[in-house]
């Protein structure tokens, strides 16, 4: 499974990606360039930067094509 996850540098958002993890799952951080991923997932995810257009949103949908699009951020 492929999920895309935004918010995963908050609370929740990073222990639902954890959880994902651990389930096996390849997770798709998409973040805001001047995020800092925590450390619980560093090294484990793929991360996406952009800027909030909708471009950039709709090249990583198509790159990603995720399963699953997990929407945390606030």
């Amino acid at each position: 499974m492929i999920v895309l996850v935004t918010g995963a540098t908050g609370y929740v958002g990073r222990h639902v990606a954890a959880q994902c993890l651990a389930q096996g799952w390849q997770v798709h951080l998409l973040c805001r360039s001047d995020s800092i991923v925590p450390p619980l997932l560093v090294g484990r995810i793929i991360r996406h930067d952009i800027s909030g257009t909708y471009a950039e949103l709709t090249e990583v949908l198509a790159d990603v094509s995720p399963d699953c699009v997990l929407h945390l951020a606030s």
